[in-house]
């Protein structure tokens, strides 16, 4: 029979599935071992396993056989490096882990790699993952969207595993029903006991499945880092040889194949899963087993899109995105510090780092590195000063100096395209638009996030945008020349990001919303033949210009919003409640008025940040603010100074009266409910403004009132006019 006919009447037999299956294991002979793994074979014929009783769809034991993803991997690895594996059901979770420490089992399944194991065990690469649902019934499956939906919801978890340590750590807000297993989860949600219940996702569609339950729905799926597991085999440290041929056998496990396990056991989930895994080669696993770190260097001073923080921590929407896909790639990133865009690159160039996660391709840097398609692309904008108009081109820039970011793709591309206009380099955005600002320079240009971001951190009143150019920032991952298969790692966990997670991402570090219908249009000057034609032209370019003029008009509004409005308690920011002190000030020295200022702290804030989450601290000094706000008059002024302090402006006010005001405001603070088991209680400093004082003298003097009522046990005031020596 013909070698075609074999395979037609296989194919009429078995399923393509179960072929896949077959030919993977027609190359299990491929594995090579070495003379000291062949001879641990030999002395070690049977390698015992753990297998738990009820963890479906991942280790489980039904119709007397062991079960499960994890015991079709380890089954595989088995048949591709010769090794003989024996199960051993029924231990609990702890016992199990015990059995591992006195040598009772060889190998764990479906484990993670946690810090607190790694003195006693080493582990293999992931070959699953762990990821947690919120599920409620059908009727109520379109309510809860994030953790924040269920603040001050009951949420029931089985009891005895991490969730019931996790949760409340990272959520204090949820009131937390423990029960016995996801069946009794079920109940609680049916009864109304609880909300809603939290469980792994796989198990979950497991059991509802074989249980025949329809009216169970998952709400979410959590994507915080703490609720999301990668799923290892480990050995014992001492077991090193057995580690070896187990990581050789995983390795040799093609991508397809382990997806096709997973996708057996998983049911409905199985795309929930595959979003969140990255079905890599047997070349790229073995890559990334010789070694998993990965040297990134990035750009020190682009905010929002990609900066070092303060603290001297990559911050910001690229390390957002590229630590989210080293946790799904299962790589460890190695940040070599720059100080300097400039210096980045000629890292990157020299061979000191790899990687820059988020960058424009330019023609300089293609004669070094490689790049990953494109993950978003942001508006190219021009920003210039508020008595300028709208600008639609290129040709509107010619004879004017324009700020520029040195290495920048657009400084690059005006420099061959439009010689016309005058390039004034600079280090940064913040740089450009302070050139701006200072009438030194006409325009700049540069990402839409980063000039908002960048005009509201230096409260630039004086700066909006103007139009905008058709090259956009194409922000893709850069790669040194001569490294194919990292590159092409990266592109599979880019491929992996679901268009969910890259909108979350975004909106994380960018909250203007923009219509993209402005950006996404330039005027393009054809030629026009007839006068009929021109005049619909000038027609369609006048209703263009207005629409566009509104769009700008809308936009520059929000950032004067956001460069005179804190972020978080929506009151006046630093410079802006400075400000108006300033003209206070200015009008008490001319009118001869009192003028009064407070200066209060938040009592033990630290204390409330470490005790409840950063989470509810921020929504206490949002309270505060909603608080002090209806306090006040309306022209009086009210702003956040810094952290967890304020001022209070409080015109045409003498220092009694003023202490009327703080007086009002204690006892509304007593008698409003923080959702704290603890009272929200504020320390004051107080003083009348001296015709002799600068704005800092006063502001000192007041301050000096603060710390002394702090001094005095917080919960106090203390009047600059009452006690000079205390205030001095």
């Amino acid at each position: 029979m013909r070698l075609t006919e074999v395979f037609r009447c296989f194919f009429s037999s078995f399923s393509l599935s179960v072929l896949f299956m077959f030919l993977s294991a027609i190359n299990s002979i491929a594995i090579e071992l070495t003379a000291v793994e062949e001879a641990y074979l030999a002395q070690n014929p049977i390698i015992k396993v753990h297998n738990e009783k009820d963890w479906p769809p991942f280790n489980f034991y039904e119709n007397d056989k062991p079960q499960g993803i994890s015991v079709d991997v380890i089954k595989r690895i088995a048949s591709l490096t010769g090794l003989q594996i024996e199960f051993v059901t029924g231990p609990s979770w702890s016992e199990f882990l015990d059995m591992m420490d006195n040598k009772s089992i060889d190998v764990m399944l479906n484990i993670v790699d946690l810090p607190e194991r790694r003195n006693k065990f080493q582990f293999t690469t992931e070959y699953a993952k762990s990821l947690t649902g919120i599920f409620t019934t059908s009727e109520n499956s379109g309510i809860y969207f994030d953790f924040s939906d269920l603040y001050g919801k009951t949420v029931a978890i089985p009891s005895g595993f991490d969730l019931e340590i996790t949760v409340p750590k990272y959520h204090p807000q949820i009131n937390v029903l423990l029960v016995e297993d996801i069946i009794s989860c079920i109940e609680a949600v049916r009864s109304g006991d609880a909300d809603a219940f939290m469980e792994e996702i796989g198990v979950v569609d497991y059991i509802t499945s074989q249980n025949m339950v329809l009216d169970v729905r998952l709400s979410f799926q959590v994507e915080d880092d703490p609720f999301v597991s990668n799923l290892n085999i480990a050995t014992t440290h001492e077991n090193d040889i057995l580690h070896g041929i187990l990581q050789k056998g995983l390795n040799a496990i093609p991508g397809q194949e382990l997806n096709e396990i997973r996708k057996k056991w998983l049911l409905q989930a199985h795309e929930i899963y595959e979003r969140n895994m990255v079905n890599l080669s047997v070349a790229e696993k073995e890559y990334l087993y010789k070694d998993r770190s990965v040297s990134i260097c990035v750009d020190p001073s682009w905010p929002p899109l990609d900066f070092i923080d303060e603290s001297g921590n990559h911050s910001g929407l690229a390390a957002d995105l590229i630590n989210k896909l080293a946790s799904r790639l299962g790589v460890t990133l190695n940040l070599i510090p720059t100080n300097t865009w400039e210096d980045t690159l000629n890292f990157v160039e020299h061979g000191y780092c790899e990687v820059i996660p988020l960058m424009n391709e330019t023609d300089k840097a293609r004669e070094y590195m490689d790049f990953s398609q494109a993950y978003f692309n942001f508006a190219t904008v021009i920003a210039t000063r508020d008595d300028a108009s709208f600008i639609g081109g290129y040709s509107e820039l010619y004879g004017k100096k324009v700020a520029l970011q040195s290495y920048f793709f657009i400084t690059e591309f005006i420099r061959e395209h439009h010689p016309q206009i005058e390039i004034v380099e600079v280090e940064n955005t913040e740089a450009a638009l302070k050139l701006v600002s200072e009438q030194k320079v006409f325009a700049t240009i540069d990402g839409l996030p980063t000039i908002v971001n960048t005009i509201e951190k230096l409260a630039l009143e004086n700066v909006k945008i103007v139009g905008s150019v058709p090259q956009e920032n194409q922000m893709k991952l850069g790669i040194r020349k001569g490294n194919d298969v990292l590159l092409s790692i990266f592109e599979k966990g880019i491929a992996s990001l679901t268009e969910k997670e890259k909108i979350g991402l975004y909106k994380k570090w960018f909250d203007i919303e923009v219509s993209n219908e402005f950006y996404n249009k330039s005027f393009i000057i054809k030629v026009i033949a007839g006068l009929c034609v021109v005049l619909l032209f000038l027609l369609w370019r006048q209703l263009t210009l207005s629409a566009h003029t509104k769009k700008l008009k809308t936009l520059n509004a929000k950032l004067k919003h956001s460069a005179t409005v804190d972020h978080l308690t929506q009151v006046l920011n630093r410079k802006a409640i400075e400000k108006n002190l300033e003209n206070e000030i200015e009008k008490s020295k001319l009118t001869n008025e009192s003028l009064s200022l407070v200066i209060c702290d938040v009592d033990y804030f630290k204390v409330i940040n470490d005790s409840f989450g950063h989470l509810k601290g921020d929504n206490v000094l949002k309270k505060l603010a909603e608080i002090v706000s209806d306090s006040i008059r309306k022209d009086d002024h009210f702003g956040r100074w810094g952290g967890e302090e304020f001022l209070i402006i409080l015109p045409n006010t003498d220092h009694e009266n003023a202490e009327k005001v703080i007086k009002n405001l204690q006892i509304e603070l007593s008698v409003a409910d923080f959702e704290m088991s603890k009272p929200v209680t504020l320390s004051f400093g107080l003083g009348q403004y001296k015709n002799s004082e600068t704005v800092a003298s006063f502001i000192s003097r007041v301050d000096d009132c603060l710390y002394e009522a702090k001094r005095r046990g917080r919960n106090h005031m203390v009047n600059a006019e009452k006690e000079t020596t205390a205030c001095d």
